[in-house]
């Protein structure tokens, strides 16, 4: 006789498993693929506890044959505890106290503690009802010996192999509720149970209650819930189509007849199979054959793996990533001996990948996609019939994953995150799939499948254009290197080639503005100037910018390709080759590649909020780049409101990036994973009451801003570039950011209030930057005014502080009228990764009011400049050795500047 547990983590009533006395565990049923369940909780047994970092903890189920395995993960985080609760309601059906149960699991993993009170791998019981008091543990470090002290029964660090725990214990009277909590606390490492259970114990005492014959299985339990999570879909989904005004699938495109045609259809559709022969013996294409053959021979040396973790993203992204580049040597490559290995290695790679399973996570299973229809397409007529329909078979499971309403990992992104790289890789996926699947009769397709792919993907990208800011398409996927761009002109490659419509999704103007980005260009076109995750120095490949000079004979767009590949490195982790084979298909050399010299020295692009400006083109020019608008633009936010947000791409906002020469002064904030304003060179606001005697350095007074949805949601306004001013010795830029800051204080009426606080920043051509923060608030408060530099010998002299940068001397100057303390601090910083370095804190304590007026000046430029600045107006005089003095107004005046967004 046995009990059995029902998932709490998410609306599941599911049977976990089940297991016979002494451990011998039954086999137990899981729906295959197995749900991931990452279940962040504000308290107790639902995930993380308050405090815990997002993403830092996993918990999913996984099938290995018919047993029952749940793994957790913890990556260095003191309190976290990652888990998963079991109820039984021991009321149905009815167990008499007294009744001896017995709580079992087995347990393994490779585990290091953390700090004072890790438990590791855990295990406990709890029992609850109008009498609580039994507190069972079965857990390898904390497992009673009798005396209630505990004992050790495995190791608490290092490797674990399957080991079995148990605990008897007598039902207590009333008992309500049991919960059988499997966790792991205050721990490094991973850790896997396998059929937990509860059973009755072989020496009970006699029950008479009657138990079901059968229970329901997860897949059952799955089939229940996919009709209410496709209706929540649904309702989300229509709710966008209709703030967008989406029209009709049908109305966007039609079939064209190479959507019916023969094989190869993907990417190869506008340049046929000959011209890619030639191009393959073409000079002009060597460089890029080349790089594709080296890649090709890196995976041709390269060993399969056994089965990866299927819950991680990488390594599973560059193992699906190697099958395109395989594909096409055997497509194309004259070299027999070569393509010969290319095959043998390809036919290892599609059955390993086969074999694999469904990956868990989106992106790896959308890469999956690409990877096995680039091959299927590719080699169709090189295919046995037995091939074929082992690859399609594995290409229709994946499509159908991906739109299975309860794979939790896409439903994250597929009809909400229209900004996000996850949305673009799998909507563009699925129209991949519809365009090498169309039309064919001896597959297990219903007909109608295909179509209903392209037409969701047609459909999600009107969205994605609609919401594009116009003027750079900064959103997400597009500024997100160059892997963003893939997926996006994947999918606009295929609905350009094979469908007919109304709608382009590559000469539009967000596309047409992509190549403006050879305006945040950095010194010695080192990398780019951007916001987010993206780390300023990165390049992937040029193809994309290739396809866009080609398709739109865009100069400016074949310049910065080129760029892109002369300064490319591939990075680990990504993907091999960086999508360089595409250029194969893309490159066109008749367009001409525009003058760097001759483009302009500064940029705005307002609907995004990013601004750049330059003292030249040359290689040791000074430049500066601002970031201050809506998260996902003006464009966005008004389609779509102020919540509208994305994971890499973090506000930023007022933070700015300054390099004189390749000196990089003021560095961006680089792949910082949580967004705390003390990554930024921004004003912080001391902390009151909740946050007594803390300095709140966070967005929103305590937040973060990476999955800052519930906070932007909530803001005042949008941070916005209020006025802009240019001339050729120097550019202004008035941003206001107090919208975006709201402080509890419970000396306010309605316990919090948002803080004026106004921002100048004027970009002087000769290698200065002069700051100038306006703050007020109603009640005192203290506030920090910080500058993060990438100085490591900053030294304090008197109000000012001196520092060099790569040899480069720099000077900060107070200019404030107020006399504030100043004070340098050793940070360690995630815009850094090398250790700590030196911030320039300038502190004005309990004031309702104060002006910080700072120069960062490199190389002397601060001769001879003076600010002042007051309730009115910014005076900075000496501007290149001119005796007209810059006039900065607080309040945006009427002086002849094209208009900008306000805040909303």
């Amino acid at each position: 006789m046995k009990l059995h547990f029902l998932c709490l983590i998410l609306p599941l009533t599911a049977v976990l498993g089940t297991s016979s006395l002494h451990g011998e565990p039954e086999k137990s049923l899981l729906r295959d693929p197995s749900m991931t369940i990452v279940a962040p909780g504000p308290k107790g047994p639902k995930g993380m506890w308050a405090g815990a970092p997002a993403g830092k903890g996993t918990f999913h189920f996984r099938k290995e044959g018919d047993d029952l395995v749940c793994r957790a993960t913890s990556d260095g985080v003191a309190r976290l505890q990652v888990g998963v609760a079991i109820q039984f309601d021991p009321a149905n059906p009815p167990v008499p106290a007294g009744t001896l149960l017995r709580a079992s699991v087995w347990v393994r993993g490779n585990v290091k503690l953390l700090g004072e009170g890790g438990q590791g791998p855990a295990v406990q019981v709890i029992v609850e009802g109008v009498a609580k008091g039994v507190s069972e543990w079965l857990a390898p470090s904390r497992k009673p010996d009798g005396k209630g002290r505990p004992q050790d029964v495995i190791p608490t660090t290092g490797e674990v192999p399957w080991t079995y725990l148990e605990s008897v214990f007598a039902m207590p009277a009333n008992t309500q509720k049991i919960s059988m909590l499997m966790y792991l606390m205050n721990s490094d490492g991973e850790l896997e149970w396998k059929n937990p259970s509860l059973t009755v114990a072989e020496n009970s005492p006699a029950i008479t209650a009657t138990f079901p014959d059968r229970f329901q299985t997860l897949a059952e339990v799955n089939a229940e819930r996919a009709p209410q999570e496709l209706a929540n879909y649904n309702k989300r989904w229509s709710e966008i189509k209709a703030k967008v005004q989406v029209p009709s699938a049908d109305s966007l495109y039609t079939p064209h007849s190479k959507l019916t045609g023969p094989h190869p259809r993907y990417l190869f559709a506008g340049t046929p199979l000959a011209e890619m022969k030639r191009r393959y013996q073409d000079a002009a294409f060597q460089p890029y054959v080349s790089r594709l053959r080296a890649q090709v021979e890196t995976i041709i040396a390269e060993p399969v793996p056994g089965k990866p973790n299927l819950d991680a993203e990488d390594p599973l992204r560059p193992y699906a990533e190697k099958l395109a580049p395989l594909a096409l040597v055997v497509k194309l490559e004259p070299n027999e001996t070569l393509r010969a290995k290319a095959r043998t290695v390809l036919n290892k790679w599609i059955d390993a990948t086969i074999e694999w399973g469904l990956p868990l996570r989106d992106l790896p299973l959308s890469q999956q996609i690409f990877g096995l229809c680039a091959v299927y397409d590719w080699l169709y007529d090189d295919l046995t019939s037995e091939e074929r329909s082992k690859i399609r078979k594995a290409i229709i499971d994946r499509a159908r994953w991906m739109r299975d309403p309860i794979n939790s990992s896409a439903a994250m992104w597929r009809g909400t995150q229209h900004s996000a790289n996850h949305n673009w890789f799998n909507y563009s996926a699925l129209a991949c799939a519809a365009s090498v699947l169309w039309g064919e009769t001896d597959s297990p397709l219903e007909p109608s499948e295909p179509k209903t792919w392209m037409d969701e993907a047609m459909e999600n990208f009107y969205v994605v254009e609609a919401i594009q800011p116009k003027d750079g398409g900064a959103m997400e996927g597009f500024l997100y290197q160059d892997y963003g761009l893939r997926p996006y002109f994947d999918f606009a490659v295929l609905a350009e080639q094979l469908t007919d419509g109304p709608r382009s999704f590559v000469d539009t103007a967000s596309v047409r503005s992509l190549s403006s980005r050879v305006h945040a260009l950095l010194p010695g076109n080192r990398g780019f100037f951007t916001y987010g995750d993206s780390e300023p120095k990165m390049f992937s490949s040029g193809a994309q910018f290739r396809y866009i000079a080609s398709r739109l004979k865009d100069s400016r767009a074949q310049l910065l390709a080129g760029i892109m590949e002369k300064n490319y490195e591939p990075q680990a982790g990504i993907e091999i080759g960086a999508g360089n084979w595409r250029t194969i298909f893309w490159l066109d050399n008749n367009v001409a590649t525009a003058i760097q010299s001759d483009l302009p020295l500064q940029n705005d692009q307002t609907d995004i909020g990013i601004f750049t400006a330059r003292s030249s083109w040359a290689p040791d020019a000074s430049f500066f780049g601002l970031r201050c608008g809506p998260a996902t633009g003006h464009t966005a936010s008004t389609l779509m409101g102020n919540g509208y947000t994305n994971g890499h791409g973090a506000p930023d906002q007022g933070n700015f990036t300054f390099y004189y020469g390749e000196a990089n002064v003021i560095p961006g904030s680089n792949y910082a994973r949580t967004k705390l304003s003390r990554h930024h060179n921004l004003v912080a606001f001391e902390g009151r009451d909740k946050q007594q005697n803390q300095l709140v350095d966070q967005l929103g007074g305590g937040q973060a801003w990476f999955g800052m949805g519930n906070t932007y949601s909530k803001i005042k306004r949008h941070a916005a570039v209020t006025n802009v001013m240019h001339h050729p010795a120097w550019h202004s830029y008035m941003c206001d950011l107090g919208g975006v800051y709201l402080l509890q204080d419970s000396r306010e009426p309605a316990q919090s209030f948002y803080p004026t606080y106004l921002r100048s920043i004027t970009y002087l051509t000769t290698g200065a930057v002069v700051i100038v923060d306006k703050i007020e608030c109603p009640q005192p408060r203290t506030f920090h005014f910080r500058l993060l530099t990438a100085a490591q010998d900053m030294t304090s002299e008197g109000n000012d502080f001196a520092f060099t940068v790569k040899g480069v001397p720099g000077k900060i100057l107070n200019l404030s009228k107020q006399q504030f303390e100043s004070s340098v601090k050793k940070e360690e910083n995630y815009v850094w990764r090398d250790g700590k370095r030196d911030v320039a804190i300038l502190t004005a304590r309990d004031q309702t009011k104060a002006i910080f007026v700072t120069v960062l000046a490199m190389n002397g430029a601060e001769k001879n400049l003076s600010v002042q600045a007051d309730e009115k107006e910014i005076i900075i005089s000496g501007v290149s050795g001119k005796e007209t003095p810059v006039s900065i107004q607080w309040k945006p005046v009427d002086d002849g500047v094209p208009s900008y967004p306000k805040p909303q």
